[in-house]
C-alpha cells in the first residue's frame, strides 16, 4: 500500500466561502500518469521526468545566498531578462531527462520562456535545457496510461514508486487501476449547453504545463481520443484565490495557448486556480457524472 496517502488531496476553495479549503479528498488527486514524455507513445510508469531534486539557480552569476549577503533581490523572479537566470551546473549533475522511448516522433512547441515553468533562460532545446521532454513543454502530446488517470499513475504490478507514484490500496481501488473502468457516480451537477459556468481546483504538486476541461460522451468509452472530441472553451480571465475569499483573489495572466496544443480544439491553459468555461459543442452537453470524469491536467 501508499504510504498513508490515504485522505491526503485537498478539495477546492469554493466561491465566497471562508476557509473551504481543506485537505479531506481522499486520493483524488493520486490518479494521473506517470514516466511520461513528448513524441513517445506509451508512459513506461515509473521514469521521473519532473526533474525533482536539489538544483538551483544563478541570477548574474550569484546564488541565493550571495545574493541574501548583499541584500540584493530579483525584480521579476519568474521571468527575468534573458541571460540573466542560469542553472547551477554543479547542483543538476543528477539530472537526466530523456525520452522514454528510442526515437521521437514530435517535438516540444513550448519554447518562449514566459510558458515555461522552470530553468526558463536556457537556450530551447540546448544541453541546458533539462526540461525540454517534460510533458509541459507540449501540451496534450504526451501519452498517458490511463484517460482518467491510474491509481499510483504506475502499470499494474509495478508497485510504489518515487516523487508520489503512490496509492494506498481500499476496498474500491488499488494500485494501478485505471479511472476510466471505476464505477459511475451520483450526478454532482448539471452543466447548460452554451452557459458560463465557474470551475477551480486545487494544484497538489505544480510541475507547470497545459490544462484543459474536456468531457466524453455517455455512450462511448472514457478514452483520450473521446475527450478530444469535447474540449471546453476558458472564458474570461483566471482567478488565483485563496481559501474561497474573493477579497484574496489575483487575475494571472493564464496564457491560453491553443496553437501549441496538439489534441483536436484543445485550448490549454497554464497554471490557474480557477475560471470560467463556455458549454457547447457538436454533439450538446450532458451533467458532468454522464459524460465521465474529468483527465488531469499535464
Amino acid at each position: 500500500d501508499g504510504h498513508d496517502c490515504g485522505g491526503s488531496c485537498p478539495v477546492s476553495a469554493h466561491n465566497g466561502k471562508a476557509r473551504s479549503l481543506n485537505a479531506s479528498n481522499g486520493q483524488s488527486c493520486y490518479w494521473f500518469s506517470n514516466g511520461c514524455t513528448v513524441g513517445c507513445s506509451a508512459c513506461d510508469g515509473s521514469s521521473n521526468h519532473v526533474g525533482h531534486g536539489h538544483q538551483t539557480f544563478l541570477y548574474n552569476g550569484l546564488s541565493g545566498n550571495a545574493l541574501r549577503a548583499r541584500n540584493m533581490t530579483i525584480p521579476n523572479p519568474f521571468n527575468p531578462p534573458r541571460g540573466r537566470m542560469t542553472l547551477n551546473a554543479t547542483t543538476a549533475k543528477s539530472l537526466a531527462i530523456k525520452p522514454n522511448c528510442a526515437a521521437p516522433t514530435s517535438k516540444p512547441t513550448i519554447c518562449d520562456p514566459s510558458l515555461r515553468t522552470a530553468n526558463t533562460q536556457a537556450e530551447c532545446g540546448s544541453a541546458e535545457d533539462i526540461y525540454y521532454y517534460s510533458p509541459w513543454r507540449a501540451p496534450g502530446s504526451a501519452p498517458v496510461i490511463d484517460a482518467c488517470g491510474s491509481a499510483g499513475g504506475r502499470h499494474p504490478g509495478q508497485g510504489i514508486g518515487g516523487a508520489g507514484a503512490q496509492f494506498q490500496n481500499t476496498s474500491v481501488a488499488k494500485q494501478g487501476d485505471v479511472g476510466s473502468a471505476l464505477p459511475s457516480m451520483p450526478s454532482q451537477a448539471s452543466w447548460r449547453a452554451g452557459s458560463l459556468v465557474e470551475v477551480g481546483w486545487t494544484v497538489m504538486a505544480n510541475h507547470g504545463g497545459g490544462y484543459a476541461y474536456r468531457l466524453a460522451p455517455a455512450g462511448e468509452p472514457l478514452t483520450e481520443a473521446s475527450f478530444q472530441q469535447l474540449p471546453l472553451d476558458f472564458v474570461g480571465p483566471s482567478v488565483l484565490r485563496w481559501d474561497g475569499e474573493t477579497s484574496t483573489q489575483a487575475e494571472p495572466d493564464a496564457s491560453n495557448q491553443p496553437e501549441c496544443a496538439h489534441r483536436v480544439h484543445s485550448h490549454p491553459a497554464c497554471s490557474h486556480a480557477g475560471g470560467q468555461l463556455k458549454l457547447g459543442g457538436e454533439r450538446g452537453i450532458r451533467t458532468v457524472s454522464e459524460q465521465g470524469c474529468e483527465p488531469a491536467g499535464r
